[in-house]
């Protein structure tokens, strides 16, 4: 083999095509346990959103799946996001949550 072979990027083409990268967006969700022992999770950096669930993860994931679905529909019609930047104040028994969505 010649070391041309070796640097030419066109003869890496094992890996076809790339595909652009998903967009990724923050969702920041505020979590609290309340006296009945359920979780209420809201989402910091993008009003409207709000839930109760039995459980954190459960409440995680649901919200989630929300802020996506809101996304999906904004930026597919071509419409703006409204963040809330900054995001909405922490209460003091609120724990903070940042999960990385890709659309």
């Amino acid at each position: 083999m010649d070391d041309q072979s070796h640097s030419s990027p066109d003869k890496l083409s094992i890996t076809g095509p790339q595909r652009p990268a998903p967009p990724t967006y923050a969702c920041l969700i505020y979590t609290m346990y309340n006296a009945d022992g359920k979780v209420t999770a809201r989402i910091a950096n993008l009003a409207g959103f709000e839930l109760t669930a039995a459980t954190e993860r459960d409440a995680l994931q649901r919200i989630c799946k929300q802020f996506k679905s809101h996304l999906l529909q904004k930026t597919e019609a071509g419409g703006t996001i409204d963040w809330i930047d900054p995001p909405s104040p922490r209460k003091d028994d609120e724990k903070v949550r940042s999960i990385p969505v890709h659309l």
